[in-house]
């Protein structure tokens, strides 16, 4: 229980289980010594602080760091709340399931790389064991963050150049409206092998949506998807979209997916971007009507937030293991078993390679558990994980477990097809104007250059400045020139 009383110099002070969070006789120089042993080389993006109390330290921070965010991290909510009026973020540690999950939404990669986390030092003693917790949640959120990072930095120039492609070939495009039933998720799960005679005799009773992994699947038992999606911008994951035959089929592509050329010129594409991506300014320039998807670690979880935004009524998945399996890591037939199976040998065999995988896996599947278990109610209400009395290693909730013997689908009606939209035409020296202006703007410079936009605002010396900006030019002249061999 928090005690307030009078310090020596008359301000307010405070105690909890009468240990005191602040000076008895001076709070007010307690935290402006604090706050002059935080020293920095860059200028913060952000600074957080965990349970600051009545937080006096507030206004000696916002003194030394005017131009970075304050936010404090609440043990104690209710009973210091009166005090949030000095803070831009207040993050509520126990009124949280995912902490970590929820500090990196808040922030983001770029800004929890360049931002100080300090504790109030007395909070630290007395809520030894949360301020350990928050401690963790932070290691974890600045690890993602870092990963991520690392990914974009790798990953976005090649996702702008299967953007170009996307742009420059794609043909046939249609537009999706609202499904007016139920919508049925087919993840590569091994669990998924269970469900198929379930899918096929229901099938007229759902909308079907294939994730990549699991399309051939299902079309291996005459099973046709609604709809395939696809959002991986990596080269191995259009393996999964390569059809011989794909005329009856339609196709939910990201502009940055890794998607066949043969595909982009004769497939049925309902068009998907990124919001504030470089593909969905371009998608804009080029009058390409197209729907927001939302950036995921996982394609299910980029399909979840689609399947959700295109109905009202429930979704359900199949296949959604998300755990090592001790054989097959999918659902058989999968293009890349079959392509990895390739390269077994006796002093290199299916079962070393399926170990492998099965172990290496958990780091990235933990995170994808993590990230469906910290959807919020609203959203998960609807969302229901669907087999045939399956044991899972792991559960999702608040996403509930529920067996095909309980479900009573919500509508029978028959799904309306996308609809073909036109496309204006338009030259490819045209694409590459508009492109190369699309480049110039800041935004975009920093969503293809995150990793050296951070160092140059977090590096003090102006020499190593215009060292990381003229590689930061370099790279850029010679992206533009890639761009400019696809296209001609």
């Amino acid at each position: 229980m928090v005690q307030f009383s009078d310090a020596k110099n008359g301000s307010k002070t405070c105690s909890f289980n009468k240990k005191y969070l602040h000076s008895v006789y001076n709070p007010e120089n307690e935290a402006k010594n604090f706050v002059s042993t935080i020293k920095s080389t860059f200028t913060p993006s952000c600074i957080i602080i965990i349970e600051p109390a009545l937080s006096y330290c507030a206004p000696f921070l916002r003194e030394c760091f005017p131009n970075s965010t304050l936010a404090a991290i609440r043990i104690l909510s209710k009973e210091f709340s009166f005090t949030d009026y000095l803070w831009d973020k207040i993050i509520d540690f126990s009124s949280l399931q995912n902490f970590s999950e929820t500090l990196f939404n808040i922030f983001g990669e770029e800004t929890l790389l360049s931002t100080l986390f300090y504790s109030w030092k007395p909070s630290e003693s007395v809520f030894s064991f949360e301020c350990g917790e928050i401690w963790k949640g932070i290691k974890s959120a600045v690890k993602k963050g870092r990963d991520v990072l690392a990914t974009r930095s790798y990953f976005s120039r090649r996702w702008l150049i299967n953007s170009v492609k996307f742009c420059s070939q794609t043909q046939n495009l249609f537009t999706l409206k609202k499904i007016q039933k139920d919508i049925l998720i087919a993840a590569s799960g091994p669990s998924l092998h269970e469900s198929l005679h379930f899918i096929k005799e229901k099938r007229q009773e759902f909308y079907l949506i294939a994730v990549s992994s699991a399309a051939n699947v299902l079309i291996s038992k005459n099973i046709t998807p609604d709809l395939i999606l696809s959002c991986d911008g990596g080269y191995w994951a259009k393996k999964h979209i390569e059809f011989s035959k794909s005329e009856n089929l339609f196709f939910a592509l990201t502009d940055e997916a890794a998607s066949p050329t043969k595909l982009l010129q004769s497939g049925k594409i309902v068009p998907l971007s990124y919001e504030d991506s470089i593909g969905s300014e371009i998608l804009k320039s080029l009058g390409i009507n197209f729907i927001f998807a939302k950036r995921n670690g996982t394609v299910s979880g980029t399909a979840l937030e689609f399947a959700l935004a295109l109905t009202d009524k429930k979704v359900y998945f199949s296949g959604l293991d998300l755990c090592p399996s001790k054989s097959m890591q999918h659902t058989e037939p999968n293009l890349l078993e079959k392509i990895n199976s390739h390269h077994d040998k006796r002093l290199k065999t299916k079962e070393t390679r399926q170990t492998y995988a099965r172990f290496s896996s958990e780091g990235s599947l933990a995170l994808y558990r993590s990230w469906f278990k910290s959807i919020p109610s609203v959203k998960a209400d609807r969302v229901f994980r669907l087999s045939d009395s399956f044991k899972y290693d792991y559960d999702l909730l608040p996403i509930k477990d529920i067996f095909w013997s309980q479900v009573n689908f919500s509508s029978s009606k028959k799904s309306s097809l996308p609809q073909k939209q036109e496309r204006k035409k338009i030259t490819q020296s045209e694409l590459f104007n508009k492109i190369k202006e699309i480049l110039k703007s800041d935004k975009t410079d920093t969503e293809l250059f995150p990793l050296e936009n951070i160092l140059i605002k977090r590096t003090i010396d102006d020499e190593q400045k215009k060292i990381i900006q003229a590689e930061k030019d370099k790279k850029k002249q010679e992206l533009i020139l890639k761009i400019e061999r696809i296209l001609f």
